[in-house]
C-alpha cells in the first residue's frame, strides 16, 4: 500500500488465489489486482490485473506525490501508471 504525499489517493494490491488445484504448478492461478482509492470521492479503480509467475516475491507499489502516477513492481518487472 502506499500514499500519496497529499493524502487524497491510495494505491494497494487486492490478490485472488485460484486454487490449488491437482499440482503445485497450479498456484500460477494467482492474481494480483492493483486498485486506486480517491479519498475525496470514496471512489476506487482497477488499474492493472497481473497473474503471478514464478517466484518474484510480493508485488510492490509507490504511488507519486500528487498522487497522478504510479510506479509497481511484478513478475521481475517495473511498470508506471498515469492514474489521473
Amino acid at each position: 500500500m502506499s500514499w500519496s504525499r497529499n493524502t487524497r489517493k491510495v494505491a494497494y494490491w487486492n490478490s485472488y488465489c485460484g486454487g490449488l488445484g491437482l499440482s503445485w504448478l497450479s498456484w500460477s492461478t494467482n492474481q494480483e489486482f492493483l486498485y486506486v482509492l480517491d479519498l475525496a470521492s470514496g471512489t476506487s479503480k482497477r488499474v492493472a490485473v497481473h497473474t503471478l509467475a514464478g517466484d518474484f516475491g510480493y508485488p510492490r507499489v509507490a504511488i507519486s506525490p500528487t498522487g497522478s502516477t504510479i510506479a509497481y513492481a511484478v513478475n521481475g518487472g517495473l511498470y508506471l501508471l498515469d492514474v489521473k
